[in-house]
């Protein structure tokens, strides 16, 4: 076992050195021998000891949050997001009547989907994503079907690779618009479920990150890059869990493409919080009857037979 080793040195054998120093050092040099010998203790004091020299270091308690995410009022019915005339069907894909407006999907309670919940900063005794379970640090997945982004906003990893798959017949581009990190822009060849087109997010992001294809001008989508474990994204019917958070009081950002930017304040117990529930107006929503979008189409010459 390792010990702590304090020295200690008399008043006495400070004084002797310094006599030895001034006085008595250049005959002992010129001899090789004599001198004076000074009155030095050491003391070896137990690991007790040092520990109260240097603080105890503070246990951290963790807990674990769960809430909904509910839209108060009735959700509008959204329009259809692409306007018939804005595509051309090819091999059975981009049908506008069947590309879905996702800028607001309400579940079941009016619970609204696709909401982030997070924080934007590791909190101070926080976990690291080095401390999570192998299966939650698994390679993730999206894909592109029916000209539409699966899943349409989802949470990544920086330590994560996100594998970038095409089910439909034709290609399509896809472009993360980072503002901290590197940009991303790829190319997915049609049919190609192999996986090859990868994206990584080296840098954590203080809001979610737009992704775009180039060839659809009407396809988006949301990823959240997180540099720490803290944040979720509300499913179909607005639910959410983030476990394993320090105890005490931390701010949030909810954010959701219809509606505002909001901050919320949550204090975390060490037995876990009751169920929150986090309302938001239907008077906050940006998206209440918008109508479908005529896009420019962008045909690529340099890819035969391929009309977007």
């Amino acid at each position: 076992m390792m010990r702590s080793v304090h020295v200690q040195v008399s008043l006495f054998g400070i004084a002797a050195t310094c006599a030895l120093w001034l006085g008595g050092c250049a005959e002992s040099i010129d001899g090789l021998g004599g001198g004076a010998s000074s009155d030095v203790r050491v003391t070896i004091l137990p690991n007790a000891v040092a520990a109260e020299e240097t603080g105890p270091v503070a246990a951290v308690e963790y807990g674990s949050i769960t809430g909904r995410i509910i839209l108060e009022g009735t959700a509008p019915t959204l329009s259809q997001l692409v306007a018939d005339s804005a595509t051309a069907p090819t091999n059975g894909v981009c049908i506008a009547g069947t590309i879905p407006n996702e800028k607001l999907i309400v579940g079941s309670g009016n619970g609204i989907r696709d909401v982030f919940i997070f924080m934007p900063r590791a909190p101070k005794g926080g976990k690291k994503l080095a401390d999570l379970p192998a299966e939650e640090m698994q390679d993730v997945t999206m894909n592109n079907k029916n000209c539409t982004f699966l899943p349409h906003a989802m949470l990544v990893k920086t330590t994560q690779v996100l594998h970038i798959i095409n089910s439909d017949g034709v290609p399509h581009n896809v472009k993360a618009n980072t503002a901290a990190g590197k940009s991303q822009n790829a190319t997915v060849s049609p049919n190609d479920t192999t996986g090859d087109v990868k994206f990584t997010y080296l840098v954590g992001e203080t809001r979610p990150v737009q992704i775009e294809c180039n060839f659809h001008a009407w396809m988006k989508a949301w990823h959240l890059p997180l540099s720490h474990p803290y944040g979720a994204c509300s499913d179909a019917d607005g639910n959410f869990t983030i476990k394993d958070l320090p105890v005490g009081s931390h701010n949030f950002v909810l954010f959701h493409e219809g509606v505002k930017i909001l901050d919320q304040k949550i204090t975390v117990a060490k037995e876990g919080n009751a169920p929150i529930e986090i309302r938001i107006p239907v008077g906050d929503l940006k998206v209440a009857h918008a109508q479908p979008k005529t896009f420019k189409r962008v045909v690529l010459s340099s890819i035969p037979g391929f009309v977007p």
